[in-house]
C-alpha cells in the first residue's frame, strides 16, 4: 500500500475506483487503504468499503461460476471426439462382420458349406414336388 498517498489522492482514486477505470493493482490498494486499522475507525469510509466488499464478493461467486459452467468449446469437442468414436467403431464393426453370407429361408449363414448345404435341400424339396408348367396351369385354369 502506498501510504505517500494525501486523503484528496485517495479521494480520487476512490472516484476513478467507481467510475471503473482503476486498474488491479490500484483496487489492491484502495482495498488495503479502506480496510486498514485506521480507516475502520472513520465513519466517512464506511459506505466505500461496503461498496468494495460487495464488489469483490460479486466476483468471486462470478468466477465460481464461471469454473462450473461448461462453455460451449469443450462441448463441441467433447462431441467431436464422440463423433470420431462412434464412426470409427461403427467402421470397425463393419469390417470385422464376415463379407460371405447367405440368408436362405430368413436364416442367416456364414459358413460357406452349411449355406450350400442348405440351399441344396430346399431345392431337393422344391423339385421333389415339381410338375411341369402345363399341369400347373392346368390345374390353375381347370373348367
Amino acid at each position: 500500500m502506498k501510504k505517500s498517498r494525501t486523503t484528496q489522492e485517495w479521494q480520487a482514486l476512490i472516484e476513478r475506483y467507481y467510475d471503473g477505470l482503476t486498474s488491479t493493482e490500484e483496487e489492491r490498494e484502495l482495498s488495503e487503504y479502506l480496510f486498514s486499522a485506521d480507516q475502520q475507525a472513520n465513519q466517512a469510509t464506511n459506505a466505500d468499503r461496503a461498496v468494495m466488499a460487495y464488489m469483490a464478493a460479486g466476483k468471486r461467486l462470478s468466477e465460481q461460476r464461471r469454473h462450473r459452467t461448461i462453455g460451449f468449446r469443450p462441448m463441441l469437442a467433447a462431441a467431436s471426439v464422440a463423433a470420431i468414436v462412434a464412426i470409427a467403431a461403427y467402421s470397425i464393426h463393419k469390417t470385422a462382420a464376415p463379407n460371405n453370407w447367405a440368408s436362405i429361408d430368413g436364416t442367416v449363414y456364414y459358413s460357406e458349406n452349411i449355406a450350400r448345404n442348405q440351399m441344396e435341400q430346399n431345392l431337393d424339396a422344391m423339385l421333389a414336388g415339381y410338375t411341369t408348367v402345363e399341369d400347373e396351369l392346368s390345374i390353375i385354369f381347370a373348367e
